[in-house]
């Protein structure tokens, strides 16, 4: 009797958990931006980080804003891990002021144990290191535990967004409980290096193992320019938002801003979803899709969301040539994997080429004609409706065809085309999966 009633409590626990969790993943309140909403210029992006990072810090909507047009220079387009974690390493070895990361994934091992020591290096040298990272990406509270609280020690100032409740302020060491549920529900996916506020990464891949070791196929970009200003104040509110302060003192903030010399030659502009419902990437991901007239190549791990889908088949329907690149079924997420397969018929008799890489394609990234799209969105529903997410939109000639001459031709060239999944019971499982993609 006893464990029959352990049984139906435990029962009816998970089932409030799950009414609670649906609700905060589907019908929570929707973020409404701040009265001050236009889009932030790279030259008001400096007052943006200093009333975020005044007391008593951000409010959470006042991270949903737009931001204008900018520039970029020297734009690097950097596939696998073997390529762009040294140069990393290499910029933040040469920092002098300041080292800023944002990140899903940052565990230990081969690649984190270059890190790790790198940042307490850095602060040793005097360098402000800072790192916003996800608490369950990163496996915080497991087997990443140890070195964060080593880091912390060191001086690197580390603040963790938390999928479960209740919210946390402060870094790593300091951590204190608050009575809100900003971040619960979501993970924090935004990927950012920043070196001296200089130098800049973006890209899809976490410090982790098997984006060096072949088993995740990933890309960086690295670039200069104006923009850099307004991933820093992005960062920098990030860091306010999760309980973070700069030190006191005149002209502090102004140093983690390098003065605008020259524009940049390559357009571009910054874009961030931030829940709930403050969704312009999502918006931008699709219009390029929607508006594509010569060319549409898309690389992505998860494309299973329906209005993706459908507008993927308008472009091949208005003559677009239409390349997806997917990994293989040997390393692909069996349940998004399978969602996917159930269009494959849809999407190869519209004429769409679906190409089979074999390794996990984890690159986020849209080429559109001239225009590209890329960052950390997903095409399923937790990046697109859910997540923090980032992404840099370039409008420039230039920098698409260096992405598809870089990354979609080389990774075509090594791929298989894409057969529709055969026989009843996996088209069923399929099907299935398909219907139910919302919650993956």
């Amino acid at each position: 009797m006893f464990w029959q009633f352990l049984a139906s409590l435990a029962a009816l626990l998970i089932a409030l958990y799950a009414v609670a969790w649906w609700f905060v993943l589907r019908f929570g309140r929707r973020v409404s931006p701040s009265p001050d909403s236009g889009p932030i210029d790279v030259r008001d992006a400096i007052e943006y980080a200093r009333r975020a990072l005044a007391e008593p810090g951000p409010q959470h909507e006042d991270l949903a804003r737009l931001w204008a047009p900018s520039s970029a220079s020297d734009v690097e387009v950097l596939p696998e891990g073997r390529v762009f974690y040294p140069r990393m390493l290499e910029d933040i070895k040469g920092a002098h002021h300041s080292v800023h990361v944002m990140q899903y994934g940052f565990q230990p091992g081969i690649i984190g144990d270059q890190f790790a020591p790198l940042f307490a290096e850095k602060v040793r040298d005097g360098v402000a290191v800072r790192l916003v990272v996800d608490s369950l990406g990163s496996h915080a509270y497991t087997g990443s535990r140890a070195m964060f609280n080593s880091l912390a020690e060191a001086g690197v100032e580390t603040m963790l967004h938390d999928l479960f409740p209740p919210d946390r302020r402060g870094p790593v060491g300091t951590r204190r409980l608050t009575a809100r549920l900003r971040q619960t529900g979501r993970v924090e996916h935004r990927k950012l290096i920043l070196v001296d506020g200089a130098v800049a990464y973006m890209g899809g891949a976490g410090l982790e193992d098997h984006f060096f070791d072949g088993r995740f196929h990933d890309v960086y970009i690295r670039f200069t320019g104006p923009v850099t200003r307004q991933l820093q104040a992005i960062f920098l509110a990030t860091f306010a938002y999760h309980g973070g302060r700069l030190p006191d003192g005149d002209g502090v903030l102004e140093g983690y801003f390098p003065p605008i010399t020259t524009e940049g030659p390559h357009a571009v502009n910054v874009i961030m979803n931030w829940p709930r419902g403050w969704l312009p990437l999502t918006d931008a991901a699709l219009d390029l899709i929607r508006t594509a007239e010569r060319r549409l190549d898309i690389m992505n791990y998860y494309i299973g969301d329906s209005r993706v889908i459908r507008d993927i088949l308008d472009a091949a329907g208005r003559g677009v040539r239409v390349r997806l690149v997917i990994a293989d079924q040997g390393h692909a997420n069996g349940v998004t994997y399978g969602a996917f397969l159930h269009h494959y018929d849809a999407l190869l008799a519209a004429g769409v080429e679906i190409w089979e890489y074999p390794a996990v394609v984890h690159a986020k990234v849209i080429v559109s004609d001239d225009r590209v799209l890329v960052g950390t969105l997903n095409l399923d529903a937790f990046a697109l409706y859910r997540n923090p997410e980032m992404g840099l939109r370039f409008e420039d000639a230039v920098v698409a065809d260096r992405f598809v001459s870089t990354l979609f031709e080389p990774d075509i060239a090594m791929s298989t085309p894409g057969r529709a999944a055969s026989g009843r019971l996996r088209r069923a499982r399929n099907r299935v999966f398909a219907q139910g993609n919302y919650f993956y």
